[in-house]
């Protein structure tokens, strides 16, 4: 499904362009290519949102390399970085482990999967420059009683006559290498009870230990890995193996001092890496290594990209790096694009600057309708529901491709469908565990946890966190008597805020009329509680699908009372937007008509076209918005009451914005199929009504000019254009 996946999604400008030019060679073909920024090769960081494609634009790049080039692959979010049988530190302590981290343990891992033999173009890499180092700070013991005593006294003897003898300022030779000699062999032998921090790395580590073992026993030592250590340990006092040896009291300091270990010891693996890629390799154009590096935004993935970039930038011009592509979960617009990448942009590092300066930063663009009709192949769908799968999706791969799966598979069972039934297919393929509707496993993979998921349903109604303060007083004690002390209400409502100021969510804002108080804070104004449109509206629908009708009058009750500051009756014209968008999600088309045509002779048009917007964006009831709705008249409207002889009657632009509002809000149900050409003239001619009522700058002939067109494309309320008014 990966590759299926990576095809519809147009990655192939990173997959089957920069990266190719970067290692060398074709993704699916042994062709050779030039390599492009070979003595100057950047970190390339991918970004993306939650399910947008990340980890199926590095299955197509592990599932392209394997076997052809030295490739390492890793997830930093997962225990053991997603191998199995490894898994994490130990946890729970006061303080990390004095003798592992999360970069040796990574070190471990990448060298071992880099050192494996491709099947044809080149010899793995070697590392002595890292198997030395990474021996020395996880497996030996200084002596200091920072460690406890619990080796095998085997073990510990070898250690103590070491230890004698390294301290000597004018050792002896042959018996030194004797001593090693016999340390490597109880140490071998004891490796598992020795490396208990390393839990599952016993044969990965005996590698190590069988590399660092011929360098320190080699005939010269000196000339080799073990002099690269000595030449940056000068700070340390005595030979190159007396250094060596000290480098495990910066590492087991567990401050600055051990990242300038880790520093080094990514240092050593890019040292080996260049040292492999020589004057023949680099003329024979020998493709490069691959790194694959997911979720680099945890905390140990920002720790381990923030060593490896200073290891980088200390590499000396010309030397060979290796190709490492890094993922993160976030909107990042400073990217560059698809369009970009394919256009070959020209990148070099700035001459001086942070070691960032090395990264070229690239963001997956969104799946199109075009893509999804990829997706969907030759099925026989309805022309609508490429546009109606992007909407639920967002434009994340990964939610368009279970969407679009499930469609195909109930389109080729014959079985009757609708495309308003979207979000209640079953989800295809025959995976244990899954939800029951393929609306649910799109919600789980964008909100993998379970109570969270319920709490955002519950709230995703509300427009600010004033609003969901409110509504969680009214749901979180009556709907969640399980709540225990671990998850106290106050906590589990910051746990919402936290999830949805993630920087994997896009926070579009509404077109908020300028004289209401505005959802949203610094930085994020106009922006409801929930400010990525697909996540709120496969939540809404799920709340829809969930609440019955007495619920959901009570939840939008609750939410408008606390907009109703003047403590306005219910069918006031005076209420705010906010009061009318609950109010319209309740089905009480006749209140919010009233109120609008009140702010249609008393606002600016471009303000009362704003208000229509934010207004029609309100969430259907469960009944529908067909059977929510009803047709409004002039009874009770203070409007055309209060028209006298000589005005113009205002019963007709009554009846325009009754028929504006009730085909502008069914329009804008996510669920909502293609409109039909009555839909869009009863737009029109409303708009053209209402322009003969209030022309003032031609603000709504603009509108009837674009609205019933940006309805046809598929826009939806809040998001239709609010004109500045034209002359034709």
């Amino acid at each position: 499904m990966g590759e299926r996946l990576h095809g519809a999604h147009g990655q192939e400008a990173l997959t089957d362009g920069l990266v190719p030019r970067l290692v060398g060679l074709e993704r699916l073909r042994d062709r050779r290519i030039a390599q492009e920024f070979p003595g100057a090769r950047p970190v390339v960081e991918v970004s993306a949102g939650r399910a947008g494609g990340k980890t199926v634009l590095l299955d197509a790049l592990y599932s392209g390399y394997n076997g052809r080039v030295p490739l390492a692959r890793a997830d930093l979010a997962a225990p053991g970085f997603g191998e199995s049988g490894l898994s994490g530190l130990p946890g729970g302590g006061s303080e990390p482990p004095r003798n592992a981290s999360p970069v040796t343990q990574l070190l471990y891992l990448l060298s071992y999967k880099l050192g494996l033999r491709p099947r044809r173009f080149t010899q793995a890499p070697t590392f002595p420059r890292l198997a030395l180092g990474l021996l020395v700070v996880t497996t030996w013991r200084p002596g200091t009683g920072a460690e406890t005593d619990v080796a095998p006294a085997e073990l510990r003897t070898a250690e103590a006559r070491l230890r004698e003898i390294i301290r000597e300022d004018s050792p002896d030779a042959k018996r030194r290498k004797e001593l090693l000699r016999q340390w490597f062999d109880a140490l071998s032998t004891h490796l598992p009870t020795v490396l208990t921090v390393l839990p599952g790395m016993e044969a990965i580590t005996q590698a190590t230990l069988a590399t660092a073992r011929d360098q320190l026993l080699a005939a010269r030592p000196d000339r080799g890995a073990l002099r690269w250590w000595g030449e940056r340990l000068g700070r340390f006092q005595g030979d190159d193996l007396q250094r060596l040896f000290a480098l495990v009291r910066d590492f087991r300091r567990l401050d600055a001092s051990r990242q300038s270990a880790e520093e080094l010891l990514v240092a050593a693996l890019l040292h080996d890496i260049a040292d492999h890629y020589g004057f023949l390799r680099r003329r024979n154009r020998t493709p490069a290594p691959l790194i694959l590096l997911d979720n680099a935004h945890t905390a140990d993935g920002r720790h381990f990209v923030r060593v490896l970039l200073r290891a980088w930038d200390s590499l000396p011009r010309g030397a060979v790096r290796p190709v490492v592509v890094i993922t993160r979960p976030a909107i990042d617009t400073g990217g560059l694009g698809m369009a970009d990448i394919a256009a070959r942009t020209p990148w070099l590092p700035a001459e001086r600057g942070a070691p960032e300066r090395w990264l070229l930063r690239v963001e997956l663009g969104a799946v199109r309708p075009e893509d999804i009709m990829r997706m969907l192949g030759s099925a026989d769908y309805p022309p609508h529901l490429p546009r109606l799968i992007a909407r639920f999706s967002g434009g994340r791969a990964g939610c368009a491709r279970l969407l679009a799966d499930a469609v195909v598979e109930r389109l080729s069972s014959g079985d009757p469908w609708q495309p308003r039934w979207l979000l209640t297919l079953p989800p295809a393929g025959d995976e244990p565990d899954r939800p029951a509707t393929v609306g649910e496993q799109v919600l789980e993979r964008l909100l993998p946890d379970r109570r969270l998921r319920d709490d955002l349903t519950r709230l995703a109604i509300a427009l600010d966190d004033e609003a969901a303060r409110r509504l969680w007083a009214l749901v979180g004690t009556d709907e969640q008597p399980d709540a225990g002390p671990g998850h106290p209400a106050s906590g589990r409502l910051r746990a919402v805020r936290d999830e949805l100021d993630g920087a994997h969510w896009r926070r579009e804002p509404w077109r908020w009329p300028s004289g209401e108080d505005q959802p949203g804070g610094p930085g994020h104004r106009n922006v409801p509680l929930v400010g990525d449109r697909a996540l709120r509206a496969l939540l809404l629908c799920r709340l829809a699908a969930t609440a019955g009708e007495e619920q959901w009058t009570r939840l939008h009750r609750r939410l408008r009372s606390g907009y109703n500051r003047d403590d306005l009756p219910p069918g006031s014209v005076r209420h705010g937007v906010a009061y009318l968008h609950h109010t319209l999600a309740l089905g009480d088309l006749d209140t919010v008509e009233r109120a609008l045509h009140h702010r249609f002779v008393n606002a600016p048009p471009e303000e009362w076209l704003a208000v229509v917007n934010v207004v029609c964006a309100a969430p259907h009831p469960p009944a529908g918005p067909r059977g929510a709705a009803r047709r409004s008249t002039d009874t009770d409207c203070p409007v055309c009451a209060a028209r006298g002889p000589a005005d113009q009657d205002p019963l007709p632009a009554h009846r325009a914005i009754s028929r504006l509002v009730h085909a502008v809000w069914r329009l804008s149900d996510p669920l909502a199929q293609a409109g039909t050409d009555d839909d869009f003239d009863r737009v029109e001619s409303a708009l053209l009504t209402l322009y003969e009522h209030n022309d003032e700058h031609d603000v709504l002939l603009a509108a009837w000019r674009e609205w019933p067109a940006r309805l046809r494309d598929g826009a939806q309320a809040p998001d239709l254009p609010i004109p500045r008014g034209y002359r034709p």
